[in-house]
């Protein structure tokens, strides 16, 4: 591995608190291919049940796929046997869609549980290590490209993990153009 900086771009994709449709995906699978940029897709098990063929391509096109739970619940709302049975369900889930497993990545929805020594436990008892993030941009706020792209410029350093959220249709052309602006043209050079 190179000592060059670099910048491990990952997604959650996952379903949002309102009716979705796999817009912003492909159109996030498609910059990143145009690029030559893989990433880490930390997928919703429902989520991939509900769409396999984008799932599988997030796996064709060479993304490192990891687990996003099965029904985006706090981990520290869950009881011990409750993370394993969202856990579990999930690596069904998405194996079945992708083809390939999610172990040993796995991100806590919203962070809960990252640091829980519980959910801590229970996940590495289930296979999996949690993969936290460095810089949240906000992006699932609806921010507008430019302060996305401040956001995430002014943040970034070496070895820097950024989360985003790939599964809502009302942020697909917010989504395209930061993504394009900030990620391929400011830190291209860093990705890996």
């Amino acid at each position: 591995m190179s000592d060059a900086p670099r910048v491990a771009l990952t997604f959650d994709v996952e379903f949002a608190d309102r009716p979705t449709h796999a817009v912003a995906t492909p159109a996030i699978l498609d910059a990143l291919e145009a690029a030559g940029v893989r990433s880490t897709m930390f997928l919703q098990g429902r989520w991939a049940e509900a769409e396999p063929v984008v799932a599988r391509r997030i796996a064709q096109d060479g993304h490192v796929i990891g687990n996003h739970s099965h029904h985006h619940a706090r981990m520290t709302m869950l009881t011990g046997a409750g993370i394993t049975r969202d856990v579990r369900a999930a690596d069904a889930a998405i194996e079945a869609a992708t083809g390939a497993s999610p172990r040993p990545w796995f991100r806590c929805p919203f962070g809960a549980g990252a640091r829980t020594l519980r959910v801590v436990r229970r996940l590495a008892d289930a296979g999996y290590v949690d993969v936290a993030w460095h810089v949240d941009p906000g992006d699932w706020t609806g921010v507008s490209a430019k302060v996305l792209r401040r956001r995430v410029v002014d943040s970034i350093g070496p070895d820097t993990r950024r989360p985003s959220e790939a599964g809502s249709p009302d942020r697909a052309d917010d989504t395209r153009a930061p993504l394009g602006g900030v990620l391929f043209a400011d830190v291209a050079r860093w990705a890996w």
